[in-house]
């Protein structure tokens, strides 16, 4: 347990404002998030409330009790913060396919977790000033923030009930804000104070264990090593909480219409240098290059053969489907019927289908390929390097490229044949 006693309050107020921004920039909380600008290290807080039912977790933290804030000193610095809530665990088995964002080890994450967090970021935004982030930033907090849960709650971590009531009296102190104040903003979502005090416990315990097991590392490194061990896989509402950030490539700058013939020219001028495509996972971006082993199926003795890599060249010329998966994962699973069938119906003369598994052995992936009748090419990301190239942080993941190789629209989650073939007449048209 980390504790208090001992160091001061600006000391403390100087610690947690510096965890808070920290974890922040690399989108690791989950529930509600407190972002607190301060010249400090950065770091990152999380809690939540749920309508006006507290969580059931069995390990979860004690609610903290409602108190009022700790008075603040003229010497007092307002700090910048933004508050999202965690989520509540779902059992498994009453969630349907559609209300289904996430599965992190095994663990369900819905809609109504995303929905409450947007809901408190809104709360808080108003209180605040400030912008509720966006729903790909929520959907990333909410995964990183569960990752860094688990790995608290297996480890029997806790914090004091103590430690809780003085961190929020300390945040709402830094931004000159009563408990009144928070309270009103929280009724304007429809969000108790009760619930907000509950996961406000998760929040710190989230902070405070991430900032131990990191020592001398970044926490950006300690959840990255934490997602490279992870199932991490999304369901089919994820794309929900994507909106903002899947997108089209902006259409073309129209040429201007001409009123009169222009003046003649004694000589032309200079050609405008042609700048360098740049390469990115954004939309408009040529796609990140890669050379990958492929599994390649041959009709003539219906066996799959390993042969030479494939690279992103290989697709360039038709429009092109990049999709990233793995054979544990669930939404993979039922999502492979979908692309098989798309690629009997479009490809390879008119799409060329590309699927990424990430981090398994050939043998494994043949034998989920035959067992599924999938005979578009499979490159083998053995070390998930180019997935990391592609920022994929769960599966399956989508890209939709265009016939020069540039990124037309990213899909996060399980693809619907409806999906598929929206995205696929999309590519067409341009």
């Amino acid at each position: 347990m980390v504790g208090g006693r001992g160091v001061s309050a600006s000391a403390r107020r100087k610690i947690l404002s510096g965890l808070v921004v920290f974890l922040i920039g690399i989108g690791l909380l989950v529930g509600l998030f407190v972002i607190l600008q301060a010249p400090q290290q950065p770091a990152v807080s999380s809690f939540a409330p749920n309508s006006a039912v507290a969580p059931t977790h069995a390990s979860a933290p004690v609610p903290a009790k409602t108190i009022p804030p700790s008075p603040t000193g003229a010497s007092e610095k307002v700090i910048n913060q933004r508050i999202t809530p965690a989520p509540d665990r779902v059992a498994k088995p009453s969630t349907p396919d559609g209300e289904i964002v996430a599965e992190v080890n095994g663990q369900i994450l819905t809609r109504q977790n995303l929905r409450v967090m947007q809901a408190t970021d809104r709360a808080m935004a108003q209180l605040l000033g400030g912008a509720p982030p966006t729903d790909a930033d929520v959907l990333e907090r909410l995964v990183n923030g569960e990752l860094v849960w688990q790995a608290a709650q297996a480890a029997g971590f806790t914090v004091a009930d103590a430690e809780v009531t003085q961190a929020l009296a300390e945040l709402l102190a830094g931004q000159r804000r009563s408990l009144a104040d928070l309270e009103r903003a929280l009724s304007a979502s429809g969000l108790s104070s009760a619930s907000f005090n509950s996961y406000f416990g998760r929040l710190v315990t989230i902070d405070r264990f991430a900032q131990r097991q990191a020592q001398n590392r970044t926490v950006t490194a300690y959840v990255g090593a934490l997602q490279a061990n992870a199932r991490i896989s999304f369901g089919p509402a994820a794309q929900l909480a994507m909106t903002t950030a899947t997108a089209v490539a902006a259409s073309p700058t129209p040429r201007p219409t001409l009123t009169a013939a222009p003046p003649p020219q004694t000589a032309l001028p200079a050609p405008t240098p042609i700048r360098a495509a740049v390469r990115g996972i954004e939309a408009g971006q040529l796609a990140p290059d890669f050379s990958l082993p492929a599994l390649m199926y041959f009709v003539t003795n219906a066996t799959y053969t390993e042969t030479a890599s494939l690279q992103l060249a290989d697709l360039v010329g038709k429009p092109a489907v990049l999709s990233f998966w793995t054979t544990w994962c669930p939404y993979c699973r039922a999502q492979t019927p979908n692309l098989v069938a798309a690629y009997q119906r479009y490809g390879p003369e008119r799409v060329r289908f590309l699927g990424v598994d990430v981090k398994e052995a050939a043998p494994v992936v043949q034998e989920y390929l035959r067992a599924n009748g999938v005979t578009y090419p499979i490159g083998l990301d053995t070390d998930g390097q180019v997935a990391a190239a592609y920022h994929v942080t769960g599966y399956p993941t989508t890209y939709f490229l265009d016939a020069a190789g540039r990124i037309v629209a990213r899909h996060t989650g399980q693809l619907s044949a409806e999906q598929i073939a929206g995205y696929l007449a999309a590519l067409a048209a341009r």
